[in-house]
Parts: structure tokens; sequence; C-alpha cells
């Protein structure tokens, strides 16, 4: 058991941010390629238009979600594959469990001042406080940010000027922060976000987001069922995760644990 790869810190909040929201249903054939139908973007919009658009998805966020997930990442050295329970708490808690050959790895709790995670296979554990975890992975929000992520939705710093146009035949929003620059990109006709891409501009850190495979799942609206991310550190280089989820629920409101044993080891 040992000799099982201990899971990054990282790569366990990507997949608590990544895996939740999207399911194949059930006989995806002539429905998922009319769901999924590209229509290019030809009229301009203005970025008022494209704004309205995308804050209109509001309505129909749940109150509770719970999933199952696979997951495939590498990095420039190595890869894993793991499979993950998801139950999410809107404005209140991500919480997921990950399994490697069956055997749980490790256990993540995310609230929105902080964030613990256990490490099952060498019987440690770490705690942060979210302004913490923003600055060490230089986040430009907190907990705000992830959820939106997680919904496969545009996170919209309030009073902050967004630039429309068309690209590659998709609209464009594109804003700059102080430290980052946001561009996502969105559908014509059901203006759904397509890709999400994030840098931070002192030194060049990244990460790139595509949604695919959109579905009409009950009680939440389109949401994909596929998403592929990249990230690059100048210190990591890249790392590139696919996403396959199932077994969506929002009307059953589950039960989650989440105990640090009194001897595990308290990690930095």
């Amino acid at each position: 058991m040992n000799k099982l790869p201990r899971i990054p810190t990282f790569l366990l909040l990507l997949a608590a941010l990544f895996l939740i929201h999207a399911s194949a249903p059930n006989g995806c054939g002539k429905s998922a390629k009319n769901n999924n139908r590209f229509i290019p973007a030809t009229q301009p919009r203005s970025a008022a238009f494209l704004l309205g658009k995308m804050s209109n998805t509001s309505d129909n966020t749940p109150q509770f979600l719970s999933a199952k997930a696979s997951l495939y990442s590498e990095t420039d050295g190595s890869a894993i594959s793991a499979n993950a329970n998801i139950i999410w708490y809107r404005d209140s808690v991500i919480w997921l469990n990950v399994r490697i050959f069956g055997i749980e790895a490790a256990r993540v709790l995310i609230r929105p001042d902080s964030v613990f995670i256990i490490y099952r296979l060498d019987q440690t554990y770490t705690a942060q406080s979210m302004p913490d975890l923003q600055h060490e992975y230089n986040l430009p929000a907190g907990f705000p940010l992830l959820e939106q992520l997680l919904l496969a939705r545009a996170w919209l710093p309030e009073g902050q000027t967004f630039q429309a146009g068309i690209k590659d035949s998709v609209y464009q929003l594109q804003t700059a922060l102080p430290r980052y620059t946001l561009d996502y990109r969105i559908e014509e006709d059901r203006y759904r976000l397509l890709h999400a891409y994030f840098m931070q501009l002192q030194d060049a850190r990244s990460l790139s987001l595509d949604f695919e495979q959109y579905e009409k799942l009950d009680g939440i609206g389109f949401f994909p069922y596929l998403r592929h991310l990249e990230i690059y550190s100048p210190e990591s280089g890249s790392l590139r995760m696919n996403i396959a989820l199932s077994e969506i629920d929002v009307h059953a409101p589950k039960s989650y644990r989440f105990e640090i044993p009194s001897h595990y080891r308290r990690v930095d």
C-alpha cells in the first residue's frame, strides 16, 4: 500500500473543483448531437449582453449535489488514474474522497474559510485557511470562484469592465485584474461557457479549462459531462486532467463524514 502514489494537494483540489455537475445521460446518441450542435458566432454582441446571458443561469443553481467521477491526470513525469465521490452544498462545503486501485487515498473538505485534506496512505493531514490557499495557488478569489468553476460558469468580479468580441467562431469575454487576465469563450444561441483561461501576469502561471458534451440534466439545466484542464507553473511545468462523470443527484441530500484520526500527523 505504501507504494501507491501520494496525490498532490493541488490535484485533489482540482478534482474537487471540476469533477462535479455533469454526467453522460443514458442513450446520448441523437440527443447529445442535437444538444451540442455548434452554431458559429457571426453577429457582434456587446459585453453587457453576454454578461447578462451568463448571469441568467443563477436561477438553475441547485442547493445540493452528489456525483461519482473518474479522472486521469498527467504531468511531465507521471500519470494518475483515480475514482472519486463528491458531495457539494451551495455556499457551504465541497466534500471529496479519492480512491486509487479501490483504496481510499485521500479525503478533502473545502469550506468558505478553510481547506482540510486527509492522506490515508501515510496517515497525515493538512489544514489551511482559504486566504492561505488563495496565496499559495495564486487564486484571484476564494470559495465563490471555486463554486463558479465547479458549476461551469464564468466568475465575474463585481465592478469589472469586460471587452467582447468574436474569436474562432465563438464569443470572447476578456478582462484584466491587477494581477490576472481572464478570458472566456461562449457559444452562440445557448450562451454556454466553452472555455475559461486564467493567467497570472507576474510569472505566467495559467489555468486553461474546456467544457464539452453539454446535456440537459433534471434540476440543473445544461452542464458539461466532459472537462479537460491544463495548469502551468514555472516550478512544476504542465499538469493535464481529463474528467468523466456519472450518477448525478440533486434531489436527495447525502451525508458525509470528515474526521481526522487523533494519531494522524499534521504536515505543511
